[in-house]
């Protein structure tokens, strides 16, 4: 069934499907998501959300939290109130391939969509995320699933997550 198409950032960033950002390092792709953060949470994007202030997750992997990822965002008028960081959970095995405590006792890490589908849909609904950002999407695939066939899969995957949630991505 046709539908129109809502956009997060009229033109760039839809709604319900992910934006791909890509380019040579030092172009200021960084600089462009710290500016997109900081519009989504003030509500001053051009598209169907605009006057609406909207919440942001990051899946980031390449810049630290609070040295880099935070400042560079403030910097940019983000809302740090509306901007959160998902991620997954490992927990330890011992030489036997036994889980060592329980799910309380794992480490936060970078989610891996075919692992940690459920639990990145799961906060993203928790924290009413309208926007996700995920640097660098190869980040969210184990060495073992980088085949075509499973990086497919897995970005489809989030496809369906954006369509379900009604949210934009960027990776």
């Amino acid at each position: 069934t046709p539908r129109v198409q809502k956009w997060l950032w009229q033109g760039r960033v839809p709604i319900g499907a992910p934006t791909l950002m890509s380019g040579a390092g030092g172009v200021g792709k960084s600089s462009l998501t710290a500016w997109l953060v900081a519009r989504a949470t003030r509500g001053e994007l051009d598209g169907d959300r605009k006057g609406e202030p909207i919440n942001v997750a990051l899946i980031a992997s390449e810049d630290d939290l609070e040295a880099v990822l935070t400042p560079r965002m403030v910097a940019a008028g983000a809302d740090p109130n509306r901007v959160t960081v998902i991620s997954g959970k490992v927990q330890e095995i011992d030489d036997s391939g036994h889980h060592l405590g329980g799910i309380e006792d794992a480490l936060d890490t970078i989610p891996q969509v075919n692992l940690d589908l459920v639990a990145i849909n799961e906060q993203l609904v928790e924290f009413g995320i309208g926007l996700l950002i995920i640097d660098p999407i190869t980040s969210t695939q184990r060495d073992e699933d980088r085949r075509t066939d499973q990086v497919r899969d897995s970005l489809a995957a989030l496809l369906t997550m954006a369509q379900r949630l009604d949210i934009g991505m960027v990776w």
